[in-house]
């Protein structure tokens, strides 16, 4: 399907200067993590402002890594959400645990800090999803955990919440997929709270070898080296980092281009009876708009009809038989969530004339209900 106004597309930074760039990282004969990993790294870092960083394969893979160092393994019980990627909780089940499945706000299908309370025993850790760019009650949530439990690992599925900031989590998960605001061709990275985690993070993310004693002086391995904790095949490589040394510079404009997009959304759907737009009081990446409206599903095919890919974009994974659940946990927020849940496009590709398209398209399916 060709759309006219769609809700996801790559972005990539001119071929003059991406082709060099590439060009560069195979003439060297070493695509493997290297200096370009580490540069793009360090960028990173003074990007979201910490040195407690290390960039990965992908956010799932930074999401297994993230469950390690909080302690899951099999028996243990994660609290998480149906609301999101079977990704999210493809890594708590390779490992062994259950889930507890956390009810979800009506309005925003993120994590209610007030349901947790109805949580039946002491969990091991809590993985809460930023939905479609926005950010989740971290900071409620971390309050909730403490007083609950005394402290919790808190792990924050942020795949889609590149450029926010937001604190509380122990492990902020982020993706550079294909369709991501900042994309690599595939890839991600992680933000510790804790400077050892991001140590200890690190080199598990590579079978847990410490690379910066892998080699001795000469080149020659150091075949003394211990590997007390043994890791997974998860680290960036210098070709998807070259990527993202060229993506960077741009994302100002990127992130700049869905935060006013979403806010003309937010001018133009506040004053309709039909359409509820959700608050975001912890901030956004936009990487879409969510609302929740009346009639969802007959809204959606008739903005698709017009070429505009409005979506679900994500199915509520209780349905999935695959999935180790524990407990019977009544989801009242979620059943409304998901029956009334659309996604709306608001990325760089979307101009000021498509939003107003989009808002038009909705308004006139309303009025023709009347």
């Amino acid at each position: 399907m060709i759309w006219r106004t769609p809700l996801f597309r790559v972005h990539t930074p001119p071929w003059s200067e991406l082709g060099p760039a590439l060009e560069r990282v195979f003439a060297s004969g070493y695509l493997a993590e290297g200096e370009e990993v580490a540069s793009f790294e360090q960028q990173l870092k003074t990007r979201c402002g910490t040195e407690n960083l290390f960039t990965m394969s992908s956010c799932t893979n930074a999401l297994l890594i993230a469950l390690k160092l909080a302690g899951v393994g099999p028996g243990s019980v994660v609290l998480t959400t149906p609301m999101t990627c079977v990704a999210t909780v493809a890594p708590i089940a390779l490992l062994g645990a259950s889930i507890v499945w956390l009810d979800v706000d009506p309005l925003t299908g993120m994590v209610n800090p007030d349901t947790i309370r109805e949580t039946y025993k002491k969990p091991d850790a809590a993985v809460v999803v930023d939905w479609g760019g926005d950010v989740a009650a971290i900071p409620e949530l971390r309050a909730v955990f403490d007083e609950m439990y005394g402290g919790l690992p808190l792990i924050e599925d942020a795949a889609q919440a590149f450029g926010t900031q937001v604190d509380g989590a122990d492990y902020r998960c982020f993706s550079l997929q294909a369709i991501k605001l900042l994309t690599t061709g595939d890839g991600g990275f992680m933000v510790t709270r804790k400077a050892d985690d991001a140590e200890r993070g690190k080199r598990m993310s590579w079978f847990g070898i410490d690379r910066a004693n892998f080699r001795l002086p000469s080149g020659e391995i150091n075949w003394d080296l211990d590997i007390p904790e043994i890791g997974i095949k998860g680290n960036m490589n210098n070709v998807t980092a070259a990527i993202g040394n060229c993506q960077l510079p741009y994302m100002d404009r990127v992130t700049a281009l869905h935060q006013s997009n979403a806010f003309a959304y937010t001018r133009l759907l506040s004053d309709m009876k039909e359409v509820q737009v959700p608050p975001r009081p912890h901030g956004s990446a936009y990487w879409v708009f969510t609302i929740t409206c009346d009639d969802r599903d007959g809204l959606e095919k008739h903005l698709q009809d017009q070429g505009i890919q409005a979506s679900k974009m994500h199915t509520r994974l209780d349905r999935y038989s695959g999935i180790p659940v524990v407990g019977d946990t009544r989801l009242p927020g979620l059943e409304a969530f998901s029956s009334r849940h659309l996604c709306l496009p608001c990325g760089w590709w979307v101009s000021e004339a498509d939003v107003q398209t989009v808002v038009d398209a909705v308004k006139a399916f309303y009025a023709g209900r009347e």
